[in-house]
């Protein structure tokens, strides 16, 4: 027997004033529905059937063709919905979990708790509920004398007697397949308005099949349905992964100002500043210092490192570096091993070997360093726009004065030096002092001709 899910993914909700649907928007670096698909991956559900409507083209974009779809051409209803799943279920047996594609919370802890209580009893459906202090928007549990569940009661069809009852229906679910195959067919011979999901719990207590619910926490069945509900959902997801990397020996110094992507790995006994974003399945080695104020995406940094005040996208970092502050590094820089980049310094599409020294103020473009490279202060590596692929290549040991500028095409041998204030346009050879500052010139009408 396979277990399956069915995520509702099709609704439409004008209060996120966005010409998407809301299940792709970005909450905590995945969209909403990613946090759904990543709950039941983890679970050990790899059957799972979308069943998509408004936007449908996004959702499917965003998914790709590792689940299967189902369109919903008129919204019907939650009920509805799960009846166009029926090929998918024709024949199945196992449990099928029914769960909102806009409840990014959801643990798959919880989803693996549903399956084990389903499994361990003879159940046909089984529906998480929580007690809430304001039920008001949810669809209120009802039990009989005896404890059990014997209906669901939608909020807007609540009388004087349910509408204070404190137990809410979460809208996760779990049926055995076979049974939720026979009670859509029958919701679906209905052929009525809007069909919620809860008529299919009314029609199996009805069937007399056991029904039953299990408590869970109300903040995973909170549902993005407008911006600011992204917001709420984004810091409760990054303090579950913050949570879960202090718990791995991570030292994070204010929790409230850190954010950290979820597919982020970091090493023990690294600490992160306050104001440090991470995204983009970001590596941070051990025993390293990131932060305050970096944001790095695509990044990785290796042990003992210190990047302090860096933004950064596509970068490698070697052991026991030093970067920052105020560094931007971009286009699959790499840096070797013990260099120090200080502060004010922009390097892109770059190679530093080892034990490199950058000061301050330093623009580096599309160079190849090798080790042992120093770098004084306010230094340009110049290209111009023409085309072709023009790179300046610095050799092992080499020195370059400050306020000099190195145009492409060029190359320094090793242990080559610039003196301060030079402009490099032609190769300097092996243990050679390249010097030059010639006096002003203007050229008249220049542009002109350029053009």
């Amino acid at each position: 027997m396979e277990n399956c899910a069915i995520v509702l993914a099709g609704s439409e909700d004008d209060r996120m004033c966005t010409g998407d649907t809301k299940v792709i928007l970005e909450v905590a670096g995945k969209p909403v529905i990613r946090w759904v698909k990543r709950a039941l991956d983890l679970a050990g559900i790899k059957d799972q059937m979308y069943i998509v409507g408004y936007r449908q083209e996004k959702v499917r974009e965003e998914l790709g063709e590792t689940v299967a779809f189902a369109l919903q051409e008129v919204p019907r209803g939650t009920g509805h919905a799960v009846t166009q799943a029926e090929p998918f279920l024709y024949e199945r047996k196992g449990a099928t979990v029914v769960v909102a594609g806009d409840t990014p919370l959801v643990r798959p802890e919880t989803i693996t708790n549903l399956l084990e209580k389903f499994s361990s009893g003879n159940w046909s459906a089984l529906v998480l509920t929580a007690q809430v202090e304001n039920p008001e928007g949810f669809g209120r549990v009802v039990r009989g004398e005896d404890g059990q569940l014997i209906a669901i009661i939608e909020d807007k069809e609540t009388d004087e007697k349910t509408k204070d009852i404190t137990e809410v229906n979460s809208g996760i679910y779990c049926f055995d397949t076979e049974i939720l195959y026979e009670a859509a067919r029958k919701i679906e011979a209905r052929d009525e308005g809007n069909m919620p999901l809860t008529d299919i719990i009314e029609i199996m207590v009805a069937m007399g099949v056991p029904v039953s619910t299990m408590d869970i926490d109300p903040l995973e069945f909170f549902k993005v349905n407008e911006r600011k509900d992204l917001s709420f959902a984004a810091r409760a997801l990054n303090q579950r992964v913050l949570e879960r990397l202090m718990a791995c020996g991570v030292s994070i110094v204010d929790p409230a100002t850190t954010w950290i992507d979820d597919d982020v790995i970091i090493g023990c006994d690294t600490i992160i500043m306050p104001g440090t974003i991470l995204r983009s399945s970001c590596v941070i080695g051990k025993g390293c210092t990131i932060g305050p104020y970096s944001t790095l995406n695509f990044t990785y940094v290796g042990d003992g490192s210190v990047v302090v005040q860096t933004e950064s996208r596509q970068v490698t970092i070697d052991n026991n570096c030093t970067i920052g502050p105020w560094v931007r590094l971009f286009d699959g820089v790499e840096i070797g091993e013990n260099s120090i980049i200080e502060s004010h310094v922009e390097i892109k599409a770059s190679r530093l070997g080892s034990n490199c020294h950058i000061y301050n103020q330093t623009s580096i473009n599309k160079a190849d360093l090798g080790h042992g490279v120093t770098v004084d202060s306010q230094v340009a590596f110049a290209h111009d726009l023409g085309p072709g692929q023009k790179k300046i290549y610095v050799g092992n040991h080499s020195f370059i004065g400050s306020q000099s500028c190195l145009v492409a095409p060029v190359r320094l041998a090793n242990n080559s030096y610039v003196a301060a204030g030079t402009t490099v346009t032609r190769d300097v050879p092996k243990n050679a002092l390249a010097i030059g500052r010639k006096d002003f010139e203007i050229k008249e009408n220049w542009a002109l001709h350029r053009r």
